[in-house]
């Protein structure tokens, strides 16, 4: 494989991050028209396309260039990942429950990333370039935070069931209660008649 000079190879990085720029623009705005007539969330159906977009960067572009910049697909991969990451990290700080939304946007989120990692792997052929190129990711933690909200989600569920457990016992406390003073009420309107009606 031929490797270029470092000013040709910063060339194609400059090239491969304006036409990335430039793409992911467009798919955003692609997204936004499409989810404002759908009940898909944004950040869903952008992670969803993201992915469509690096796949058909990694297959037909990438090969192209990585005949003069071995790691040029790692550097597509990588801005991509920065880029979904700036939209998506808004959303992951203020998620504080397990919604609908949530629910929608974590799987593809994560989907994605992974998908990322994946392309960023098979493009380095060192094992110390794959790990250096990997630790430079900033990553969602998607996964970690999905465990947080899950449990939350968990604790607030548990919580009613004790409620409702709770409640239900006092239930039963108020109608055993509530039967004993019906029973001690006739036992005493018994006692009364007997007084009024004395023998002999």
């Amino acid at each position: 494989m031929q490797s270029a000079p470092g000013s040709d190879r910063d060339l194609i990085e400059a090239y491969i991050s304006s036409s990335i720029r430039i793409s992911f623009s467009r798919v955003l705005h692609y997204v936004e028209a499409k989810t404002d007539s759908s009940h898909e969330h944004v950040l869903a159906c952008l992670a969803e396309e993201t992915k469509k977009l690096l796949k058909t960067d990694s297959t037909i572009f990438m090969p192209i260039f990585s005949k003069w910049h071995q790691l040029a697909p790692v550097a597509s991969a990588s801005l991509l990942h920065k880029l979904y990451g700036n939209k998506l990290r808004p959303f992951l700080d203020h998620a504080e429950h397990l919604t609908e939304d949530v629910v929608s946007v974590f799987p593809e989120a994560d989907s994605l990333e992974r998908y990322i990692m994946t392309v960023i792997s098979l493009a380095c052929e060192e094992e110390i370039v794959k790990d250096n190129c990997l630790r430079k990711l900033i990553s969602f933690e998607v996964e970690k935070k999905s465990g947080t909200l899950v449990l939350r989600w968990l604790n607030a569920k548990l919580g009613r069931i004790l409620e409702w457990v709770e409640r239900a016992i006092q239930q039963e406390r108020f109608r055993a209660t509530s039967k004993e003073l019906e029973s001690l009420t006739n036992l005493v309107r018994c006692m009364g008649e007997c007084e009024r009606y004395p023998e002999g």
